[in-house]
């Protein structure tokens, strides 16, 4: 993805109005906690070695 992809796509999703730094930084706690959650999603959905399934 380009950057000019990337600048349509959050402006699709934020909206085209200059956003103050306060604005801007809860946006990307948005951001940053969606990425956490596709993160913690996967690690889960990975499959165990039979050794870490046999010491729970």
């Amino acid at each position: 993805m380009t950057i000019d992809e990337l600048q349509k796509e959050a402006r699709q999703i934020w909206g085209n109005k200059k956003l103050t730094l306060e604005e801007i930084i809860i946006r990307q706690g948005v951001s940053i906690g969606n990425i956490h959650r596709h993160a913690r999603d996967k690690v889960e959905d990975t499959p165990k070695a039979e050794d870490e399934l046999k010491k729970n």
